[in-house]
């Protein structure tokens, strides 16, 4: 796991930006460990940072997008993407990152929103980062899934087994589910075994 608060002062340095009084990183910090959160957290963010750093494209702007993808997360809101890419161009044009830089990390974000998003360089692996839990060992898996079933304990079981059935099957109906050659053979498999498992897990 990166230590996030020097990983995110590194990321804006390669943009030629700075946080000098760190209230941008208290933002992401503060918004991440809001109470309703138990998956869309630091830990989870992390995760996904230490991916990317696996793949060719570790660049700033899909650093930026993954620490701004869900700054604004509400289980029962519709536009969190659109909030969220709109929320970080404005944190990160306070602190001087240029609007060229801000535009990509903006039409990054928008990628997994429901609303039509433009196409854009990496999009396809940004959107595969963004799935890329389903496909992680068995345990961590079970960990990410009974995370993800806390923000929405407010939900019986039977609507919540709806909405992730909702979810997981067209997931499984994708062929393949993830868009770059690298994600399909880390992750298509066992992101299919974690999907089915979980349904029949939900299902009791």
């Amino acid at each position: 796991m990166p230590d996030l608060p020097k990983h995110f002062i590194q990321t804006l340095a390669l943009l030629q930006a700075k946080d000098p009084d760190g209230d941008t990183w208290q933002a992401l910090e503060s918004r991440h460990a809001e109470p309703h959160r138990h998956f869309h957290t630091l830990p989870y963010l992390a995760f996904r940072l230490d991916l990317l750093a696996t793949t060719s494209h570790d660049t700033p702007h899909l650093r930026l997008a993954l620490y701004f993808h869900h700054i604004v997360h509400d289980p029962c809101g519709e536009n969190n993407e659109l909030q969220s890419a709109r929320l970080a161009t404005d944190l990160l044009s306070a602190i001087d990152v240029a609007d060229k830089h801000t535009a990509v990390i903006y039409d990054l974000i928008r990628i997994t929103d429901p609303l039509p998003s433009p196409a854009i360089e990496h999009g396809d692996l940004f959107a595969d980062l963004h799935l890329a839990w389903l496909g992680s060992p068995p345990d961590q898996f079970h960990h990410f899934s009974n995370a993800l079933r806390q923000e929405f304990d407010w939900l019986p079981d039977t609507k919540y087994l709806r909405q992730r059935m909702n979810e997981a099957l067209p997931l499984l109906d994708r062929n393949p589910l993830f868009q770059t050659t690298d994600f399909q053979a880390r992750f298509e498999q066992q992101s299919r075994a974690n999907l089915t498992a979980e349904i029949t897990r939900l299902r009791g």
